[in-house]
């Protein structure tokens, strides 16, 4: 309908009028709320709908609630998800309702396009057609909207029936908004009280308390906001779990803090993401969340919606307190929950920190109390006392691992630069083992970080790097998560270490614990000294009896030199008995050949390393010099002062002697007294030395005796041995001071030259040298005469050079003169050396590119230029160089000149062309193929029978399309042979092309000797032929002279 009749009118009024007195005296809330469901009845009675209703906006217009119903007999009220919503979720709608203040709709199906969400919440809602009028305070601030609706019928709206509802919506707008204020007055008032009370009771309370307080502080906050469960909830991250703490139910809801212990993250991953941003979290329906542990954790506790919030110290989430609404339909969660659960958060992490310093404390006192009763039972225990190291080193262990708590603990020792556990004792059998051996060298970093800090401590053994060379090899394979090593010393230097090791869960260790496993490694490295000490107190009981029974003298002195005992080894050896020692000084021995500086160096060493140890020579009673090997050492008192020297020694003259002969024979020839090769490299790196800092030049020759062999073998060896003795004489007595002359070996001889100003400045000398080896030697009245041939090289040269090399381009140049006729010099040529360098070099690189394919044949076709026919193809090797590119012999085929490698080379080119002429002869392109020979393949005995053979291998291609091209010359240098060789492949159907014809002196009078099938007229003829008349009256001739031989 669209305009009410009278009667209704009048209806209508005594209904705003009585609502307007009703509600202007009512007093509680549910006085209010009686008044206001009344009117919706009345309402829906007098407009004929099916449903009544009045919904209220949030303080910040971000949600909207219904709050009062009126609804047909027989009809029900939709569910709680859908009695609250978010004003997003109905954009249409509420861009409408604020800029009109009413929407009226007739019929769901004529919404616009655009209210899609809209029209699906309607039919959630079971509404067919509606009218929502907004409602508005005193100054217009809007706070809700009144609306009716049908539920199966279309409906239709008029001005009137807007009107009616907007005198309502006025009516109700202004009394919502009174009851607002003063129940927010009221609300704000038990709010801070709330929050004084709850900030008072957590300061200064007993900590034993602290539960109560937080289970009391729980229950006030949801009874506050009328929730039906409060909660405290930690997080475990190390075990990846979470659990309840603290719980506070409603009567009637059940409690769940036994059920929710222990639950994995991964089924909370959305809300734990949020809590460590240190966000709060509101779920206004848990129906509204997706499938997943999280919504079935949810449901299986009755939860229709909750809030919660992070407990955050600093940046560090330590768990969440919230509220669950189980199952209270009027109850909306909302920011007045955030705020206080905030505050509440906050006094929590205190009173957590509060707990855990108290926790941290009474653990730190029973820690102190186990570990000052740990180390009063290490003082007492006799085997650490005694030195009796097994034992010490098990009640060590094992004291250390009950103190600590750990399961496993080590002990480490350092021998030949490998760590290797002595022992290890594991608490949960009662039991010792040895332990594994590890070389120093693999744990470098460790052992440094061990060396400097003493103390290493380490909470997870797999993500410290101090600790990552001994995880593959020993952390992982026992299961040590977390330990802390101490380094024992010994004078400065790791000796071992002691280990206290944890398995399990990575464990974080205290500064007392750290403190204590120190504590213990110096209580190991007492043990070591005592164990030491008492090795001491034994060797001393054994000195004694050493003392006089040793094989080396032994003298003792006061700290100033005093002799106050010696032993029978020393009477032997020096000659005086112990009466006429004691009370001298040492110096009784002195024999004087030793200068000041040698006894200056032996008491710096004494007063500073309290050590020497050399070799020094002493004069006996009998006044004899013989020569010692002594070693002094100081005894230290208690306050590091010297208290003694002992001095034990050993007569080394027979020794000294030896070694005399030896060093000797070790640098001179024995038979003609020369230096020998090694004095002569010596000798030449001083040589090379003093020749580059004083800029002159030295000379190195090398000389070999031409016609010793000779003598030798005619007279025998002796003669040979006096002969070289008498003739290095005479070779000597011409050499100047600064030259050396040395003997390789046999008749080989080295001499060095110093001091030239150039190199000029040795030849001289070299005719002396030459002089002096031809001299006649008289040997039993025969005289006995060779001569020598000289290499000679110099040094510095222009490239970098050392004495070997030297001595092999002097012996070089030797080879040199003795190919020239001996009984001269030669002086090395270095320029012809690089060159033969750079060939070797050269051919290396060839056989390499041969080696790995990199040549290849090209082939350029041969034209009939009377027919314009391809007649056949000439092959052309070419080298594919990785750097250079595609080379034409003319850069390579020069170096392989008269080389071996040229006859492979030829191999290849013969075999790989025969191979393309298969791969031709298979499409139908049977042409001939013309290959050059050098002649050094061509003249190899085998030549003939490797070409029969590839003619075999390859047989699909006909001989006669085989053309082998040979050079003129190479012909003509062996005819006879060369004419049987190629009569020989002409057998085999080959035929024969002459190259370069005309170049060689007899072409003409020997072409008929050859069984040539073709001659190739050399370019010089043909390049000019048409300007110089000379060269075509030649053409003309040689291929007159073709023709009459019938060869083309």
């Amino acid at each position: 309908m669209s305009i009410l009749s009278t009667k209704r009118q009048l209806r209508f009024q005594k209904i705003a009028t009585r609502t307007a007195a009703s509600l202007s005296i009512a007093k509680e809330k549910a006085d209010f709320d009686a008044v206001i469901n009344a009117c919706l009845k009345d309402v829906a009675a007098l407009f004929k709908v099916d449903r009544a209703y009045l919904f209220e906006f949030s303080q910040d217009f971000t949600y909207i609630e219904n709050t009062h119903n009126w609804i047909a007999e027989g009809l029900s009220l939709p569910s709680n998800a859908l009695r609250v919503f978010e004003v997003k979720d109905v954009p249409w709608w509420k861009e409408t309702i604020f800029r009109y203040g009413y929407i009226s709709i007739g019929e769901i199906g004529h919404l616009p396009s655009q209210a899609e969400q809209e029209r699906l919440l309607f039919q959630k809602l079971g509404i067919c057609a509606f009218i929502d009028v907004v409602m508005s305070g005193s100054e217009g601030n809007i706070t809700g909207f009144i609306g009716l609706a049908t539920m199966a019928n279309p409906r239709s709206w008029g001005l009137s029936d807007r009107l009616a509802l907007r005198i309502l919506a006025g009516i109700l707008g202004s009394a919502l908004e009174s009851r607002r204020t003063l129940q927010m007055i009221q609300r704000q008032s038990q709010y801070r009280a709330l929050i004084l009370s709850l900030a008072q009771s957590f300061i200064n309370f007993p900590i034993h308390e602290c539960d109560l307080a937080i289970n009391k502080a729980l229950e006030r906050i949801a009874v506050f906001f009328k929730a039906d469960r409060a909660y405290v909830f930690d997080y475990d991250f190390i075990h990846q779990t979470s659990s309840n703490t603290y719980e506070w139910c409603a009567p009637g809801v059940s409690s769940e803090i036994n059920s929710l212990q222990n639950i994995p993250l991964d089924h909370v991953n959305d809300w734990l993401e949020c809590h460590l941003r240190g966000e709060p979290l509101f779920i206004r329906s848990v129906q509204s969340l997706p499938e997943g542990h999280l919504r079935i954790l949810l449901e299986s506790q009755g939860i229709q919606s909750l809030i919660n919030v992070p407990l955050m110290n600093g940046s560090e989430c330590l768990g969440y307190v919230g509220l669950d609404v189980v199952s209270k339909d009027d109850v909306v969660l909302g920011r007045d929950e955030q705020e206080l659960l905030a505050l509440f958060a906050n006094l929590l992490v205190n009173v957590q920190l509060r707990l855990q310093a108290d926790k941290a404390m009474r653990q730190s006192e029973a820690r102190a109390n186990a570990q000052r009763a740990a180390i009063a039972k290490l003082a007492l225990n006799s085997n650490l006392i005694n030195g009796d190291m097994t034992a010490a080193v098990q009640f060590l262990l094992q004291t250390l691992s009950e103190a600590l708590g750990v399961e496993r603990t080590s002990f480490w020792m350092i021998k030949n630069d490998e760590f290797y556990c002595m022992l290890a004792y594991y608490a949960a059998k009662h039991s010792f083992f040895e332990g594994p051996v590890i070389s120093s060298k693999s744990i470098p970093h460790y052992f440094e970080i061990l060396r400097s800090a003493e103390v290493i401590a380490i909470d997870r053994t797999q993500e410290d790097d101090r600790f990552l060379e001994w995880r593959d090899i020993y952390t992982e394979k026992l299961g040590i998560t977390s330990l802390i090593d101490a380094g024992i010393f010994i004078d400065g230097e790791v000796a071992g270490l002691i280990s206290a090791e944890h398995l399990g869960h990575p464990r974080q260790w205290h500064l007392d614990e750290v403190s204590f496993v120190s504590t213990a490694a110096a209580i190991a490295t007492q043990l070591l000294l005592n164990v030491e000490r008492k090795k001491a107190e034994d060797q001393l009981k054994e000195a004694a009896s050493v003392f006089q029974h040793a094989n080396e003298g032994i003298m003792i002195t006061e700290s100033d030199g005093t002799i106050v005992d010696v032993n029978e080894a020393f009477t032997r050896i020096t000659g005086y008995t112990a009466d006429e020692a004691i009370g001298q000084n040492p110096r009784i021995l002195k024999s004087g050949k030793q200068d000041k500086a040698a006894y200056d160096t032996m008491w710096k060493a004494l007063l500073t390393e309290r050590s020497w140890t050399g070799e020094i020579w002493n004069r006996r009673k009998n006044g004899e010099i013989y020569a010692e090997r002594q070693t002094i050492s100081a005894v230290l008192d208690d306050q590091g002062e010297v208290k003694r020297y002992v001095a034990l020694f050993s007569d080394i003259s027979a020794l000294k002697a030896h070694q005399e002969q030896l060093e000797y024979i070790a640098h001179y020839d024995a038979l003609t007294g020369l230096p020998n090769r090694v004095l002569l490299a010596d000798r030449m790196q001083q040589a090379m030395s003093q020749a580059l800092r004083r800029g002159e030049k030295m000379a190195v020759v090398y000389l070999d005796l031409d016609g010793f062999k000779e003598i030798n073998d005619a007279y025998g060896h002796s003669v040979g041995d006096r002969f070289l003795i008498m003739l290095s004489a005479n070779m000597k007595s011409t050499l100047r001071s600064s030259d050396s002359l040395a003997r390789l070996g046999g008749d080989e001889f080295v001499v060095i030259m110093t001091d030239l100003s150039s190199a000029d400045a040795c030849y001289p000398l070299l005719s002396r040298l030459l002089s002096a080896s031809s001299e006649s030697v008289q040997i039993n009245e025969r005289a006995l005469k060779v001569s020598a041939s000289l290499g000679v090289t110099f040094f510095p040269q222009a490239e970098a050079i050392d004495a070997e090399q030297l001595l092999r381009q002097a012996d070089h140049a030797m080879y040199q003169a003795k190919m020239s006729g001996k009984n001269r010099f030669h002086i090395f040529d270095a320029e012809q050396d690089r060159f033969e360098r750079d060939r070797h070099q050269s051919l290396l690189r060839l056989e390499r590119a041969l080696n790995h394919r990199e040549f290849e044949l090209f082939y350029q076709p041969k034209v009939n230029m009377q027919t314009r026919e391809v007649i056949g193809f000439e092959a052309l090797i070419r080298w594919r160089h990785p750097q250079r590119g595609v080379l034409l012999p003319g850069y390579f085929l020069s170096e392989l000149h008269q080389h071996p490698l040229m006859v492979r080379l030829g191999d290849w080119v013969l075999n790989s062309a025969l191979s393309q002429m298969s791969k031709w002869h298979e499409q139908g392109v049977p042409l001939v193929v013309s290959v050059n020979v050098d002649p050094l393949q061509m003249l190899q005995p085998n030549f003939v029978s490797k070409l029969q053979s590839l003619l075999y291998h390859y047989s699909k291609v006909a001989p006669q399309s085989l053309e082998l091209e040979i050079l003129e010359t190479s012909a003509i240098e062996d005819m006879a042979h060369v004419s049987a060789l190629l009569k020989s492949c002409k057998q085999l159907g080959v035929r024969i092309a002459l190259d370069d014809f005309g170049t060689g002196y007899s072409s003409l009078s020997y072409l008929k000797r050859l069984p040539v099938d073709m001659i190739k007229i050399d370019q010089a003829f043909v390049r000019d032929m048409l300007e110089d008349a000379d060269d075509r009256s030649i053409l003309q001739g040689i291929v007159g002279l073709a023709e009459a031989l019938t060869v083309k």
